[in-house]
């Protein structure tokens, strides 16, 4: 009995759930590589967040330990239009091809550019003070 139990016990680590990666770039619609893109991964049966990722400088990313099933990638980024896979089923690991992001463009109505000149200015030789007259009347 106490042979078994410590067989079972050595065994009992290593019957766990399989589990996969999925690895893959992201591009610009100019075919160059883009960092710091969210890739969020989705459980495809109740669009439930199973794990993320961000891509790095070279638009390489990798998502790990993750259970074998059906999921789908929504990756977004700042002036990129999201970007929504197709169902991947996932029972070995997976490499994507490139993901390909395309550029959002916003014109914008105006512009205006302020600045304030500082009340204390340093200099190496001499410290400049800014008086404001008020005009009361």
């Amino acid at each position: 009995m106490k042979k078994l139990c410590i067989i079972f016990l050595l065994f009992s680590g290593t019957l766990k759930a399989q589990q996969f990666y999925i690895w893959g770039n992201v591009v610009s619609d100019s075919r160059k590589a883009v960092a710091a893109i969210a890739i969020m991964l989705y459980r495809s049966a109740d669009s439930s967040l199973v794990k993320t990722s961000v891509s790095d400088t070279a638009g390489k990313f990798k998502l790990t330990g993750i259970p074998a099933g059906s999921y789908y990638l929504l990756c977004k980024g700042v002036s990129f239009q999201n970007q929504k896979s197709g169902i991947i089923q996932l029972t070995t690991d997976v490499l994507l091809p490139a993901i390909t992001l395309q550029t959002k463009t916003q014109e914008l109505a105006a512009v205006n550019v302020t600045a304030q000149k500082p009340l204390i200015e340093v200099m190496a030789d001499k410290t400049i003070k800014l008086c404001i007259l008020f005009d009361l009347f």
